[in-house]
């Protein structure tokens, strides 16, 4: 396998902007994530970390509070050297994670039997050389006879709620999973989960969704590998929600810069007019 960027220019946390606007994956290359909105980094990164550490110990999160995190790393409370710009985890973090922890174990409590995968990161260049990822946590589950696969992803930040019906990100990281283990034709239904104790959503923290392994394989060649092969190529951009997670949205990105210079020309139409 090929050397990888940490992460991939097509990868899933960028599926919503990507498959939206495809000049924008040549546009950010070579251009550093704006540290304020990038999840992974600074306390949503140290979240995760945290996230993974409990449910590989089979701890809670409140063990935790005091330690500090570095690049996935965890020094102990009562560690004495750890990097200067580490992240302390607090009890708003840790109670924020503990919500994650409890949903995932309620929902799963017959885990580490060979069907648990924790922070599973997989490459899939039989779909796309670009597709590879890692998944928060997966969970394989026999009810009855029917196999289901669960795909969790944790979001911390609190800003942007995120919604989890048709979400490209975690069915990006199903396909992903059901791809690399071989799953296609063992699973028969997926259900994607989305833990936000951070942001208010109508329907609580954790949302959840199920989708058939047939309309996941449409969406994956119709629309998902399509999209992919596209952004390879395409110079062609488009405005919208996305650009909020766009790396580019402040360098002078040429679809904001038009979009402007169109409401400028508005404006000064309008104020003409008033003026008349």
């Amino acid at each position: 396998m090929t050397e990888l960027l940490a992460h991939s220019p097509l990868g899933g946390s960028g599926a919503e902007r990507w498959m939206v606007c495809p000049g924008s994956v040549g546009l950010s290359e070579g251009v550093p994530p704006d540290d304020d909105d990038n999840e992974f980094s600074g306390p949503g990164t140290a979240a995760h970390a945290v996230a993974a550490n409990c449910l590989s110990t089979n701890s809670d999160a409140w063990e935790l509070i005091g330690a500090r995190v570095h690049d996935d790393l965890i020094y102990l409370p009562r560690s004495e050297a750890y990097p200067v710009d580490a992240i302390r985890v607090d009890k708003e973090m840790a109670d924020a994670v503990q919500v994650y922890l409890d949903a995932v174990r309620q929902r799963h409590p017959d885990q580490n039997q060979g069907n648990t995968w924790i922070e599973r990161r997989f490459h899939c260049p039989s779909l796309h050389e670009e597709y590879y990822g890692t998944a928060d946590f997966a969970h394989l589950e026999y009810h009855f006879s029917r196999l289901d696969l669960d795909v969790w992803d944790f979001k911390y930040g609190a800003g942007i709620v995120v919604e989890v019906k048709w979400n490209p990100q975690l069915m990006y990281y199903a396909c992903g999973i059901l791809e690399d283990l071989g799953l296609w034709d063992s699973v028969d239904r997926i259900t994607l989960h989305i833990a936000q104790p951070r942001g208010f959503h109508f329907d609580g923290p954790i949302r959840t969704w199920s989708i058939s392994v047939e309309d996941l394989v449409d969406w994956l060649w119709e629309e998902l590998i399509l999209a992919m092969d596209n952004a390879m190529v395409s110079t062609n951009t488009a405005s919208g929600e996305h650009c909020r997670f766009c790396p580019v949205r402040g360098q002078r990105c040429p679809q904001l810069m038009s979009d402007l210079g169109e409401l400028e020309k508005l404006v000064m139409k309008m104020n003409k007019e008033g003026g008349a």
